[in-house]
């Protein structure tokens, strides 16, 4: 597997802070990461997804595949392996979502508990 590096992939922390209406997901969020949960990156002024292909160091520092088609011109394509870590994360989707974590570990319970 070759894996891209982009060393200016957006900071969404930093952008957070220098724009304050901005929301980005939660630390907690990230460490919940996990491989086959996406993520949303930014490079160059083009969000985009991709998808967790592996876990390097929890909650810091992942490779995805690229999963959205680009319109800008990017030194990666749709189907490319990247690396970025926790601050490049402006959003998380999958199990990685606490509140999706969550309500599964409810229902889990009320299946046990139906038993």
């Amino acid at each position: 597997m070759d894996v891209i590096t982009v060393p200016d992939l957006a900071n969404a922390c930093q952008m957070a802070r220098e724009n304050p209406d901005l929301e980005i997901v939660s630390q907690r969020e990230i460490e919940n990461l996990e491989v086959e949960d996406w993520a949303k990156l930014s490079h160059a002024g083009e969000r985009f997804k991709v998808k967790v292909e592996e876990v390097i160091v929890k909650g810091k520092e992942f490779i995805g595949t690229v999963r959205s088609d680009l319109v800008f011109n990017q030194p990666f394509k749709y189907g490319d392996f990247i690396l970025f870590e926790s601050h490049n994360i402006f959003n998380v989707y999958g199990w990685a979502s606490v509140e999706t974590k969550m309500a599964n570990e409810v229902f889990k319970k009320a299946d046990k508990d139906d038993i």
